[in-house]
């Protein structure tokens, strides 16, 4: 029988047992009996460009018949600043939510540790519309109490655009090889956050409020775990190297206090032990001892 007529047995174990490490090939668990409770705390990574596409376009579109165009794009870039700054501390202050009770420790769980355990999780990767939905009507009647009925459009525009960047950039992080670099720094400090310290690099669309509030890894090692090599490689073909990269990636379960991998030192064993292999190659074998020679 059930532990709880609610939530599973599975999220129950995992939200109130030891911290898992994380699996990059897990699944989170599943969270409420209800088909219907359980189908809301999913959602596929594209919904929320086809969710919001149309209410970003309506609010440029009243923005427009408001405001010149120089006073519309200040407001849309207000908006997206506005975004940042929620996006930096619904993930430092709810989604990291000190798991002090039993009760706090459920919640973080479904809101945002589950994420950290099952990291490529894609159907957990996004927020559900009936989340970002919410958001976006609360954002919606504070700029209209607090700027007025024409200016809250294209706020509300701006802040939806901002909330876009921040989903692609978080789905780019997880299941994307960068090609330019900024998406390159970017998938760097968000796997800085979830692979080094958890205190830390809480923005992902932008680094703005990390440096306001002294949580960006400036002095932080670039590579805390061997997905060091993942991050680093800039190669744009597939090739040895990138290979093993995701083999490391896969294999990389450190969580905790960031470790420095001495990569100069890593990179002097490789070639000592390609040199050691191609002496044993190149030595004479004498007659008779042919038996006690052994690959490498």
């Amino acid at each position: 029988m059930a532990r709880h007529p609610v939530l599973t047995d599975a999220l129950l174990a995992a939200a109130l047992g030891p911290e898992a490490k994380p699996d990059l090939q897990a699944r989170s668990p599943r969270f409420f009996h209800r088909p219907l409770y359980e189908r809301l705390t999913r959602a596929h990574w594209a919904s929320p460009y086809l969710l919001w596409a149309g209410p970003i376009a309506a609010g440029l579109v009243f923005g427009t018949a408001a405001y010149r165009p120089a006073s519309l794009a200040l407001l849309v870039a207000g908006g997206w600043l506005v975004w940042t700054f929620v996006e930096y501390w619904l993930h430092r202050g709810f989604f990291h939510l000190a798991p002090t009770t039993p009760a706090r420790q459920v919640t973080s769980f479904i809101v945002h540790r589950h994420h950290h355990v099952a990291p490529n999780d894609r159907d957990r990767l996004v927020a559900t519309p009936l989340y970002s939905g919410g958001l976006a009507l609360l954002l919606f009647g504070v700029y209209g109490l607090a700027f007025g009925p024409d200016a809250r459009w294209p706020l509300l525009a701006g802040t939806l655009l901002g909330y876009l960047a921040y989903e692609w950039a978080h789905l780019v992080a997880h299941h994307r090889r960068p090609r330019t670099a900024l998406g390159r720094a970017v998938r760097r400090r968000h796997l800085r956050h979830h692979f080094g310290d958890r205190a830390r690099d809480f923005g992902i669309s932008s680094p703005l409020w990390d440096l306001v509030f002294r949580t960006y890894s400036k002095n932080m090692p670039l590579r805390t775990c061997p997905i060091g090599h993942a991050l680093r490689d800039r190669s744009s073909r597939p090739g040895p190297r990138q290979r093993e990269s995701r083999q490391l990636w896969r294999g990389c379960h450190h969580v905790g206090p960031p470790v420095a991998v001495d990569v100069a030192g890593r990179q002097r064993l490789g070639r000592d032990a390609r040199a050691e292999r191609h002496a044993l190659h190149a030595r004479p074998v004498a007659a008779g001892h042919e038996d006690h020679v052994h690959p490498p």
